[in-house]
């Protein structure tokens, strides 16, 4: 879907699937084909709607990651515009990704379909971490990063405690019952 006053201006699409696609193949080893012509944005979002469904979707030569009609800049043809209308949109997407559930739940499909269908083309290869490790000033700024949403409530083990029965530790919510023969606390096994 694209929104131009020149029908000619060379463009191919701004998908993820298809930049990695043109990067790998070139631009000159795509096609670009005019399927239709609508006089508003709407009218083209209807029709883009018809045509790119979910089905389409997860056929793994469809270059979209979601289904049509929404998406796309209105600014595309205004790269003043454009930056500055990109970079409010994030912002408000990212906001709205943090408050609503569903349209995270719905967003993560969306990004794994599109990686998978990318490690399926080629396009994108699965990192390899066998024998690296990360240096000390990385390990350092992920742990940075990372104290700060593990204080508190935020951290994965909050209002947790380990229990054991001398051959088993396990977690349970604080303030549960104890289950009998079993005491608070772990019993920690080393290797030699």
């Amino acid at each position: 879907m694209h929104s131009t006053y020149n029908i000619d201006d060379g463009y191919l699409g701004s998908g993820t699937n298809l930049k990695e696609s043109i990067l790998q193949y070139g631009a000159n080893n795509h096609i670009r084909k005019i399927l239709f012509s609508t006089d508003t944005r709407l009218q083209l979002q209807k029709k883009e709607k018809e045509i790119v469904c979910s089905h389409l979707i997860r056929d793994p030569l469809c270059m979209n990651i979601m289904p049509g009609g929404k998406g796309g800049f209105p600014y595309e043809n205004r790269p003043d515009l454009h930056k500055k209308f990109y970079m409010a949109g994030n912002d408000a997407f990212k906001k709205r990704i943090a408050t609503d559930p569903e349209l995270r739940k719905r967003y993560q499909g969306y990004a794994k379909d599109a990686l998978r269908k990318a490690i399926k083309r080629g396009t994108l290869k699965t990192p390899d971490w066998n024998g690296r490790k990360h240096s000390k000033e990385t390990k350092i700024k992920i742990g940075e990063k990372t104290k700060i949403h593990q204080l508190g409530k935020g951290n994965s083990q909050y209002g947790t405690m380990w229990i054991t029965n001398e051959i088993i530790s396990k977690k349970i919510k604080k303030g549960s019952r104890i289950p009998n023969n079993w005491r608070a606390g772990r019993v920690m096994k080393f290797i030699k």
